[in-house]
């Protein structure tokens, strides 16, 4: 599997954290579900305030864990909808959720 994680970061993390490394991975797991399904939902109510604030503390999360791909397509999503661009969000949703599934499965084989 390719690497989606800046493994220095992470061994970084984990020099400083120790066992508390599991604990920020297993609060960003769960952050970033509920993250996703607000951006889903914004986007459902055409809220892109909403989507912005959710993305933003996603992408912000992400580069904390070293997801360096999920930051990226957070901050396209940020940028799409500050521009209204809605279509843009839409079409990177998917993108979003796959990358997150990759992440969470080299996670689950670091760290588990």
């Amino acid at each position: 599997m390719a690497n989606v994680i800046n493994e220095e970061l992470l061994d970084e993390l984990r020099q400083l954290m120790g066992d508390d490394l599991r604990l920020l991975i297993e609060t960003y797991r769960k952050d970033t579900q509920y993250r996703l399904m607000t951006i889903q939902e914004a986007l459902e109510l055409s809220e892109l305030n909403g989507v912005i604030d959710a993305a933003h503390s996603l992408k912000g999360s992400s580069a904390n864990v070293g997801a360096i791909r999920m930051e990226a397509i957070c901050h396209q999503i940020v940028l799409s909808a500050r521009d209204g661009d809605q279509g843009a969000v839409v079409e990177l949703l998917p993108q979003l959720q796959t990358e997150y599934d990759r992440v969470n499965g080299q996670f689950f084989h670091l760290v588990d």
